[in-house]
């Protein structure tokens, strides 16, 4: 019997990350990213301007994980730097345009029926508009990433 392991695979060297999962592989420089976090056993890297660069769940232990990316100095945060910034998503927001809104109820619509692969394209589909989705409990949280690196 042999049984494919889906679990996400991390290397950090000092100049960027190799992230595994499955057959899919992503490459992200040091130098892009801005952010390196664990929120609810997902870890989150952020991009210069606060864009998400990648999501994924993981199993180590948040503190391996902590040593190991502050051991290759990235700038590892104990959560979310922009947590105030996210604006409790309702259908028809008004700070979000109607595409935005149209995949945000797509996306609510997704994680009601349990349909993991739709909300996590959704979910990219979004990251291409510099949206970036923190969900709790049965609601969606949204931001726009930054249009420079100050904040």
């Amino acid at each position: 019997i042999f049984i494919l392991s889906e679990s996400l695979k991390v290397i950090i060297s000092d100049d960027d990350i190799k992230l595994q999962i499955g057959d899919e592989q992503k490459i992200i420089n040091k130098s892009d990213i801005s952010a390196v976090f664990v929120e609810k056993k997902t870890l989150i890297i952020l991009g210069k301007y606060s864009n998400e660069l990648y999501r994924e769940s993981i199993e180590s232990k948040i503190e391996t994980t902590k040593k190991a990316f502050l051991y290759h100095r990235y700038p590892w945060k104990e959560e979310d730097p922009f947590t105030k910034q996210y604006k409790r998503w309702v259908l028809g927001h008004p700070d979000f345009s109607n595409q935005i809104n149209a995949l945000l109820y797509a996306r609510e619509h997704a994680l009601k029926n349990d349909e993991e692969d739709e909300a996590k394209q959704l979910r990219q589909d979004l990251v291409q508009l510099d949206v970036v989705i923190r969900d709790d409990k049965n609601a969606q949280y949204v931001r726009y990433a930054t249009m420079n690196s100050d904040n």
